[in-house]
Protein backbone atom coordinates (compact mmCIF):
# COMPACT_ATOMS: atom_id res chain seq x y z
CA UNK A 1 0.00 0.00 0.00
CA UNK A 2 1.44 3.48 -0.98
CA UNK A 3 -0.33 4.68 2.52
CA UNK A 4 2.03 2.41 4.61
CA UNK A 5 5.28 3.39 2.91
CA UNK A 6 4.71 7.59 3.50
CA UNK A 7 5.23 9.21 7.17
CA UNK A 8 1.89 9.93 8.09
CA UNK A 9 1.83 13.30 9.93
CA UNK A 10 -0.07 13.42 13.48
CA UNK A 11 -1.83 16.54 15.23
CA UNK A 12 0.58 19.36 15.66
CA UNK A 13 0.59 21.76 18.01
CA UNK A 14 -3.03 23.05 18.21
CA UNK A 15 -1.57 26.86 18.66
CA UNK A 16 0.82 27.04 15.83
CA UNK A 17 -2.55 25.66 13.67
CA UNK A 18 -4.36 28.41 14.58
CA UNK A 19 -1.72 31.00 13.84
CA UNK A 20 -1.42 29.33 10.20
CA UNK A 21 -4.92 29.51 9.84
CA UNK A 22 -5.29 33.20 10.15
CA UNK A 23 -2.12 33.35 8.10
CA UNK A 24 -3.69 31.64 5.05
CA UNK A 25 -6.41 33.99 5.52
CA UNK A 26 -4.61 37.01 4.94
CA UNK A 27 -3.00 34.92 1.96
CA UNK A 28 -5.94 34.59 0.84
CA UNK A 29 -7.44 38.20 1.07
CA UNK A 30 -4.50 39.51 -0.69
CA UNK A 31 -4.65 36.61 -3.82
CA UNK A 32 -8.10 37.03 -4.40
CA UNK A 33 -7.15 40.86 -5.60
CA UNK A 34 -4.28 39.35 -7.78
CA UNK A 35 -4.88 38.47 -11.68
CA UNK A 36 -5.30 34.99 -12.10
CA UNK A 37 -3.38 34.70 -14.99
CA UNK A 38 -0.36 36.52 -12.64
CA UNK A 39 -0.34 33.08 -11.10
CA UNK A 40 -0.13 30.67 -13.92
CA UNK A 41 2.32 27.84 -14.25
CA UNK A 42 4.05 26.15 -17.16
CA UNK A 43 2.78 23.24 -18.44
CA UNK A 44 4.75 22.76 -21.18
CA UNK A 45 6.55 19.48 -21.95
CA UNK A 46 3.81 17.98 -19.32
CA UNK A 47 1.67 15.02 -19.57
CA UNK A 48 -2.46 15.22 -19.09
CA UNK A 49 -5.03 12.48 -18.14
CA UNK A 50 -8.33 13.38 -18.70
CA UNK A 51 -10.84 10.86 -18.60
CA UNK A 52 -14.10 11.34 -20.64
CA UNK A 53 -12.56 13.14 -23.29
CA UNK A 54 -14.14 11.91 -26.19
CA UNK A 55 -16.75 14.56 -25.98
CA UNK A 56 -18.09 17.95 -24.00
CA UNK A 57 -15.47 19.54 -22.30
CA UNK A 58 -13.14 16.73 -22.01
CA UNK A 59 -12.55 17.27 -25.92
CA UNK A 60 -12.02 21.34 -25.53
CA UNK A 61 -9.76 20.38 -22.97
CA UNK A 62 -7.70 18.21 -24.56
CA UNK A 63 -7.78 20.62 -27.08
CA UNK A 64 -6.65 23.62 -24.84
CA UNK A 65 -4.17 21.71 -23.32
CA UNK A 66 -2.13 20.63 -26.53
CA UNK A 67 -1.72 24.26 -27.36
CA UNK A 68 -0.32 24.93 -24.03
CA UNK A 69 2.52 21.98 -25.12
CA UNK A 70 1.22 19.14 -23.03
CA UNK A 71 1.10 15.01 -24.00
CA UNK A 72 -2.66 14.39 -24.19
CA UNK A 73 -3.91 11.24 -22.78
CA UNK A 74 -7.65 10.12 -23.89
CA UNK A 75 -9.81 7.87 -21.76
CA UNK A 76 -13.24 6.82 -22.45
CA UNK A 77 -15.19 4.28 -23.63
CA UNK A 78 -16.18 5.68 -26.94
CA UNK A 79 -13.84 4.92 -29.81
CA UNK A 80 -15.75 7.38 -31.86
CA UNK A 81 -15.34 9.79 -29.58
CA UNK A 82 -11.55 9.47 -29.25
CA UNK A 83 -11.47 9.71 -33.06
CA UNK A 84 -13.36 12.64 -33.13
CA UNK A 85 -11.26 14.05 -30.19
CA UNK A 86 -7.88 13.32 -32.92
CA UNK A 87 -9.64 14.90 -35.45
CA UNK A 88 -10.38 17.87 -33.39
CA UNK A 89 -6.52 17.58 -33.01
CA UNK A 90 -5.76 17.77 -37.20
CA UNK A 91 -8.55 20.52 -37.68
CA UNK A 92 -6.79 22.96 -35.36
CA UNK A 93 -3.28 22.01 -37.07
CA UNK A 94 -2.20 20.66 -33.63
CA UNK A 95 0.66 17.69 -33.60
CA UNK A 96 -1.19 14.34 -33.23
CA UNK A 97 1.92 12.34 -31.86
CA UNK A 98 0.87 14.21 -28.80
CA UNK A 99 -2.17 12.11 -28.24
CA UNK A 100 -2.79 9.14 -26.80
CA UNK A 101 -5.96 7.40 -26.80
CA UNK A 102 -7.07 4.36 -24.57
CA UNK A 103 -10.53 2.62 -24.75
CA UNK A 104 -11.57 1.79 -21.19
CA UNK A 105 -14.38 1.21 -19.22
CA UNK A 106 -14.43 3.68 -16.30
CA UNK A 107 -16.94 1.18 -14.16
CA UNK A 108 -14.44 -1.42 -14.54
CA UNK A 109 -11.81 -1.51 -11.83
CA UNK A 110 -9.86 -4.11 -13.89
CA UNK A 111 -10.23 -2.21 -16.88
CA UNK A 112 -8.74 1.07 -14.82
CA UNK A 113 -6.18 -0.90 -13.66
CA UNK A 114 -4.89 -2.43 -16.85
CA UNK A 115 -4.91 0.49 -19.05
CA UNK A 116 -3.19 2.53 -16.15
CA UNK A 117 -0.55 0.13 -16.37
CA UNK A 118 -0.36 0.40 -20.29
CA UNK A 119 -0.22 4.47 -20.38
CA UNK A 120 2.62 3.86 -17.48
CA UNK A 121 4.35 1.89 -20.68
CA UNK A 122 3.53 3.81 -23.52
CA UNK A 123 3.63 7.46 -22.13
CA UNK A 124 5.32 7.78 -18.32
CA UNK A 125 4.36 9.00 -15.30
CA UNK A 126 0.97 11.39 -15.70
CA UNK A 127 1.48 15.12 -14.31
CA UNK A 128 -1.98 16.21 -14.40
CA UNK A 129 -5.13 13.75 -13.58
CA UNK A 130 -8.56 15.49 -14.69
CA UNK A 131 -11.19 13.36 -13.21
CA UNK A 132 -13.93 14.40 -16.06
CA UNK A 133 -15.81 11.71 -16.15
CA UNK A 134 -16.60 11.60 -12.59
CA UNK A 135 -16.33 8.13 -11.61
CA UNK A 136 -14.33 7.29 -8.37
CA UNK A 137 -12.98 4.04 -7.92
CA UNK A 138 -14.46 4.10 -3.85
CA UNK A 139 -10.97 3.66 -2.27
CA UNK A 140 -9.17 5.44 -0.70
CA UNK A 141 -6.64 6.76 -3.11
CA UNK A 142 -3.56 6.66 -0.42
CA UNK A 143 -4.43 2.72 -0.22
CA UNK A 144 -4.91 1.98 -3.90
CA UNK A 145 -1.62 -1.33 -3.90
CA UNK A 146 1.68 0.01 -5.56
CA UNK A 147 1.71 -2.44 -8.23
CA UNK A 148 -1.93 -1.00 -9.53
CA UNK A 149 -0.64 2.53 -9.17
CA UNK A 150 2.06 4.49 -9.12
CA UNK A 151 2.08 8.22 -6.99
CA UNK A 152 4.32 10.76 -7.82
CA UNK A 153 4.95 13.87 -6.03
CA UNK A 154 4.07 16.38 -7.91
CA UNK A 155 1.22 16.87 -10.19
CA UNK A 156 -1.93 18.39 -10.27
CA UNK A 157 -5.60 16.04 -9.84
CA UNK A 158 -8.66 17.66 -11.17
CA UNK A 159 -12.43 16.59 -10.04
CA UNK A 160 -14.82 18.15 -11.94
CA UNK A 161 -18.03 18.77 -10.27
CA UNK A 162 -20.69 21.22 -10.22
CA UNK A 163 -22.75 23.86 -8.06
CA UNK A 164 -24.82 21.15 -7.84
CA UNK A 165 -22.39 20.11 -4.83
CA UNK A 166 -22.98 23.00 -2.65
CA UNK A 167 -26.60 23.42 -3.52
CA UNK A 168 -29.83 21.84 -4.26
CA UNK A 169 -33.01 21.54 -6.67
CA UNK A 170 -36.38 19.79 -7.02
CA UNK A 171 -36.35 16.46 -9.40
CA UNK A 172 -32.11 16.56 -9.63
CA UNK A 173 -31.26 14.18 -6.10
CA UNK A 174 -29.45 11.71 -7.73
CA UNK A 175 -27.41 14.36 -9.80
CA UNK A 176 -27.04 16.43 -6.43
CA UNK A 177 -25.52 13.44 -4.30
CA UNK A 178 -22.65 12.48 -6.74
CA UNK A 179 -22.10 16.00 -7.29
CA UNK A 180 -21.70 16.53 -3.70
CA UNK A 181 -19.81 13.08 -3.24
CA UNK A 182 -17.22 14.94 -5.79
CA UNK A 183 -16.36 17.62 -3.24
CA UNK A 184 -16.43 15.52 -0.37
CA UNK A 185 -13.89 13.03 -2.44
CA UNK A 186 -11.71 16.79 -3.19
CA UNK A 187 -11.30 17.40 0.25
CA UNK A 188 -10.79 13.99 1.73
CA UNK A 189 -8.18 13.69 -0.63
CA UNK A 190 -6.50 17.39 0.17
CA UNK A 191 -6.08 16.12 3.61
CA UNK A 192 -4.81 12.62 3.14
CA UNK A 193 -2.01 14.28 0.73
CA UNK A 194 -1.47 16.63 3.59
CA UNK A 195 -1.07 13.95 6.02
CA UNK A 196 1.43 12.07 3.75
CA UNK A 197 3.32 15.25 3.25
CA UNK A 198 3.04 14.86 -0.43
CA UNK A 199 2.91 19.30 -0.32
CA UNK A 200 3.85 18.82 -4.65
CA UNK A 201 0.46 17.70 -5.36
CA UNK A 202 -2.38 19.68 -6.16
CA UNK A 203 -5.69 19.28 -5.90
CA UNK A 204 -8.36 21.70 -7.95
CA UNK A 205 -12.15 20.91 -7.43
CA UNK A 206 -14.28 22.72 -10.58
CA UNK A 207 -17.81 23.60 -10.06
CA UNK A 208 -19.72 24.82 -13.06
CA UNK A 209 -22.97 26.27 -13.25
CA UNK A 210 -25.36 24.54 -16.26
CA UNK A 211 -23.56 24.25 -19.38
CA UNK A 212 -25.10 24.41 -23.03
CA UNK A 213 -24.01 20.90 -23.55
CA UNK A 214 -27.38 19.07 -24.09
CA UNK A 215 -27.27 16.87 -20.61
CA UNK A 216 -29.82 19.43 -19.82
CA UNK A 217 -31.62 20.24 -22.32
CA UNK A 218 -35.74 21.22 -21.61
CA UNK A 219 -34.49 23.06 -18.10
CA UNK A 220 -35.32 27.00 -18.24
CA UNK A 221 -32.77 28.67 -15.89
CA UNK A 222 -34.73 32.63 -15.24
CA UNK A 223 -32.15 34.01 -13.13
CA UNK A 224 -28.98 32.95 -14.41
CA UNK A 225 -27.89 32.10 -17.99
CA UNK A 226 -26.50 28.81 -19.03
CA UNK A 227 -22.54 28.70 -19.75
CA UNK A 228 -21.18 27.84 -23.21
CA UNK A 229 -18.83 24.90 -22.68
CA UNK A 230 -15.68 27.45 -24.46
CA UNK A 231 -16.48 29.81 -21.62
CA UNK A 232 -16.38 26.66 -19.34
CA UNK A 233 -12.97 25.01 -20.18
CA UNK A 234 -11.37 28.61 -20.37
CA UNK A 235 -11.92 28.92 -16.81
CA UNK A 236 -11.12 25.74 -15.69
CA UNK A 237 -7.53 25.85 -17.45
CA UNK A 238 -6.79 29.01 -15.91
CA UNK A 239 -7.91 28.14 -12.65
CA UNK A 240 -5.56 24.75 -13.01
CA UNK A 241 -2.78 26.77 -14.35
CA UNK A 242 -3.14 28.33 -11.17
CA UNK A 243 -3.10 25.98 -8.94
CA UNK A 244 -6.63 27.06 -7.72
CA UNK A 245 -8.45 24.72 -5.01
CA UNK A 246 -11.76 25.48 -5.55
CA UNK A 247 -12.74 26.90 -8.98
CA UNK A 248 -16.07 28.12 -9.22
CA UNK A 249 -17.97 28.96 -12.54
CA UNK A 250 -19.52 31.81 -12.56
CA UNK A 251 -17.41 32.92 -9.80
CA UNK A 252 -20.24 34.55 -8.03
CA UNK A 253 -21.79 31.64 -6.82
CA UNK A 254 -18.91 31.67 -4.17
CA UNK A 255 -21.29 34.13 -2.39
CA UNK A 256 -24.52 31.72 -2.77
CA UNK A 257 -22.25 29.02 -1.11
CA UNK A 258 -21.11 31.58 2.03
CA UNK A 259 -24.96 32.72 2.40
CA UNK A 260 -26.18 29.36 2.75
CA UNK A 261 -23.45 28.85 5.66
CA UNK A 262 -25.62 31.66 7.93
CA UNK A 263 -28.81 31.60 7.06
CA UNK A 264 -31.34 29.65 9.00
CA UNK A 265 -32.62 26.59 6.68
CA UNK A 266 -36.14 27.68 5.99
CA UNK A 267 -34.65 30.81 4.47
CA UNK A 268 -32.90 27.98 2.04
CA UNK A 269 -36.42 26.93 0.87
CA UNK A 270 -37.58 29.91 0.24
CA UNK A 271 -33.92 30.90 -1.76
CA UNK A 272 -34.41 27.95 -3.71
CA UNK A 273 -38.29 29.30 -4.60
CA UNK A 274 -37.25 33.04 -5.40
CA UNK A 275 -34.33 31.51 -7.82
CA UNK A 276 -36.75 28.91 -9.32
CA UNK A 277 -35.54 25.63 -8.39
CA UNK A 278 -39.24 24.05 -7.95
CA UNK A 279 -39.89 24.01 -11.59
CA UNK A 280 -36.69 24.60 -13.59
CA UNK A 281 -36.91 20.93 -14.08
CA UNK A 282 -40.23 20.56 -15.36
CA UNK A 283 -39.57 20.50 -19.03
CA UNK A 284 -36.33 18.71 -18.67
CA UNK A 285 -35.38 16.33 -21.63
CA UNK A 286 -31.65 16.00 -21.68
CA UNK A 287 -29.47 14.44 -24.65
CA UNK A 288 -32.30 11.74 -25.72
CA UNK A 289 -34.93 14.64 -25.70
CA UNK A 290 -32.79 17.56 -27.65
CA UNK A 291 -33.31 18.68 -31.05
CA UNK A 292 -32.08 21.05 -33.30
CA UNK A 293 -34.74 23.68 -32.41
CA UNK A 294 -34.17 23.17 -28.51
CA UNK A 295 -30.68 23.68 -29.42
CA UNK A 296 -30.91 27.47 -30.97
CA UNK A 297 -33.07 27.83 -28.26
CA UNK A 298 -31.11 27.47 -25.31
CA UNK A 299 -28.37 29.28 -27.55
CA UNK A 300 -30.30 32.30 -28.11
CA UNK A 301 -31.90 32.86 -24.72
CA UNK A 302 -29.49 30.91 -21.76
CA UNK A 303 -26.02 30.95 -23.19
CA UNK A 304 -23.26 34.18 -21.83
CA UNK A 305 -20.22 35.03 -24.19
CA UNK A 306 -17.19 33.70 -23.09
CA UNK A 307 -15.45 36.39 -21.60
CA UNK A 308 -11.31 36.56 -22.05
CA UNK A 309 -9.65 35.69 -18.85
CA UNK A 310 -7.54 38.69 -17.50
Amino acid sequence: MVSSSLPLAKTSNRYWSILLTIYYLFEGIVLFFIPESWKHKDVNGQTVLITGAGSGLGQLMAIRFAKLGCKVIVWDVSSDGMDKTVQMFREHKLDTSKIFCYKVNLCDRNSIYETAKRVKDDVGIVDILINNAGVVTGKNLLDIPDEKIQMTFDGHIVTVASVAGNLAGCSMSDYHASKFANVGFDMSLRMELSQAGLHGIHTSIVKPYFITTGMFSGVHTPMVAFLTPEYVVERMVSGILANTEEIIIPYYFLYFFWLMVIMPAKCLVTMGDFLGSYEFMAHFQGRQGQTTKNNNNEMNNNTIKSKKIH
